[in-house]
């Protein structure tokens, strides 16, 4: 099973989707930046094109980063590998491609974690989710990846097909400690939650002394410090810069 337990000291730190403050989010060069700038590990979000490839890309449809009003899981892996993107938030950040999972696993270094956040069921078969699963193991990776997911049956669906891979809840709404009990009994005691769970309740009342604890959305250095204050496990930065306000270099 999947531990923070000793893996980083006081917290783990994902770059989410890659570090998107420095590159087009979720695309390789994104990646090779957070390992450059000393993340542990990068979080990025999987979906499976209509000829049944994974590849990395976050939204369901394509208009926000290629101002084109079409869903990406529906086009060929050839089709997608054309299309240009970009952040409108950050023009000054160029271009990216949509990276196959293959492309991203092919410049994840020895000893760094992924997290693979499962997006969008259709194309979500146990076909292609052992496709996946394979190409972790071809690339040496599996060992070092936590599967996550909003939506639990995605997670049931990995677990029938690989029982041990390491998987994580992605939590939102108002916690309820019955469910997330529920959910660490039945998926897995790993559970990411969003910021405000830590701004607006008490952590006593829903964490679970067997959980791992990582936080999503954070806006800013000073929410890492909310998390460290909260004795959490890890946290999912936008910006590389951000960890070294607690660990400085």
């Amino acid at each position: 099973m999947f531990s923070y337990e000793g893996k980083a000291a006081p917290l783990f730190f994902w770059g989410h989707r890659g570090a998107p403050t420095l590159a087009v989010e979720n695309t390789v060069t994104s990646f090779q930046k957070a390992f450059a700038m000393g993340l542990l590990g990068v979080e990025f979000d999987v979906q499976f094109s209509r000829d049944g490839i994974p590849f990395v890309f976050h939204d369901d449809d394509l208009d926000r980063l290629a101002h084109i009003h079409k869903t990406p899981s529906r086009l060929s892996r050839d089709k997608l590998q054309r299309i240009a993107i970009h952040d409108p938030k950050r023009p000054q950040l160029g271009e990216g491609k949509i990276p196959r999972l293959a492309d991203v696993l092919e410049v994840v270094p020895t000893s760094r974690f992924i997290n693979l956040e499962l997006k969008h069921p259709g194309m979500l078969t146990e076909e292609n989710l052992t496709r996946m699963l394979r190409l972790l193991e071809d690339y040496g990776v599996l060992q070092r990846t936590l599967v996550s997911s909003f939506q639990p049956q995605h997670l049931y669906r990995v677990k029938k097909v690989a029982p041990n891979m390491p998987l994580a809840v992605l939590w939102e709404g108002e916690p309820s400690t019955e469910l997330i009990r529920q959910a660490s009994q039945d998926l897995s005691p790993v559970m990411h939650v969003p910021v405000r769970w830590i701004e607006q309740f008490e952590i006593r009342d829903w964490r679970l002394p067997t959980s791992a604890v990582a936080v999503w959305g954070l806006k800013n250095a000073d929410d890492v410090d909310r998390c460290l204050a909260a004795e959490v496990d890890a946290v999912f930065i936008d910006d590389p810069d951000w960890k070294e306000h607690v660990l400085p270099s």
